[in-house]
């Protein structure tokens, strides 16, 4: 089993996951008693598998997700929720905002090789655009939790999220 404790989107639309308990040792840090956190998958979005909204989920850029917010974990995959705001085109912008859920799973836990599937298991459209998403009981490192996330929209309305819909 693996313990992610970060998730970091970086600009080029690849989802670093971070873990504790890093390959540097105490005394090797400037700090006393801090250990940096390792780099324990590096996934590359644009190759999502969909289950649902697969004619939603095609125009879904991996650099337009933000706040990723891990709400559950059993064992060998996460399940993730994110906010996506879809691009505006000629003369449309859009006022509103997307929650994705997706699913993050190692398909070989035991192995030193990291190969790690991601499935969209939820694409929801929200009334407007959200502020920030959050979790909203704790779950942490929970097996079979079910997970759930606050949705804080623009205009201050407060939105629950559990998985699954």
């Amino acid at each position: 089993e693996r313990k992610i404790d970060f998730l970091i989107t970086m600009s080029n639309g690849k989802l670093a996951m971070l873990q504790s308990g890093g390959e540097v040792k105490s005394g090797n840090s400037m700090i006393h008693g801090f250990e940096p956190p390792s780099l324990a998958a590096t996934i590359d979005l644009q190759s999502m598998n969909c289950v649902v909204g697969e004619s939603e989920s095609k125009s879904l850029q991996a650099t337009s997700l933000r706040d990723l917010t891990i709400i559950d974990t059993d064992g060998d995959s996460y399940t993730v929720v994110a906010l996506y705001s879809p691009q505006a085109t000629q003369n449309r912008h859009h006022n509103f905002d997307n929650l994705v859920e997706m699913k993050i799973s190692w398909r070989n836990a035991q192995s030193e090789q990291v190969d790690v599937d991601v499935t969209i298991t939820e694409l929801m459209q929200l009334e407007s655009r959200a502020l920030r998403i959050v979790n909203w009981i704790d779950t942490a490192y929970a097996p079979g939790a079910r997970g759930s996330a606050l949705i804080e929209l623009n205009d201050g309305m407060l939105l629950e999220y559990n998985q699954g819909g």
